[in-house]
């Protein structure tokens, strides 16, 4: 069982942030890359958006933006955002789970 602030959670879940990144082109180029990089947990596809998941050291979100710039995407919108109680608690169920099939 994990009780704390919402705040104190997200600390305690390796601190991770969600990266909202707004692009002109290359979507699936591009969250294929993201993909690849070591920090990024997750990557979503929705619309002309990227939700990109990371850990919030600044060099993992600075290579995110490098890759985006390469990729020739047309980087329009990158904001960062603490990771919310539904990600710490899919978070903290998968990693049980996977304790249990350990």
């Amino acid at each position: 069982v994990a009780e704390d602030s919402l705040s104190g959670l997200s600390a305690r879940m390796s601190g991770g942030c969600r990266l909202t990144l707004k692009v002109r082109r290359n979507m699936m180029e591009v969250k294929e890359a993201l993909e690849k990089i070591d920090g990024v947990s997750k990557v979503n596809l929705s619309s002309e958006t990227l939700y990109v998941d990371v850990r919030t050291e600044d060099s993992v979100i600075e290579e995110v933006s490098e890759c985006v710039v390469e990729k020739g995407a047309g980087l329009i919108e990158l904001t960062t955002s603490n990771l919310g109680l539904e990600d710490i608690f899919l978070k903290l169920t998968k990693e049980e789970q996977q304790e249990v099939v350990s």
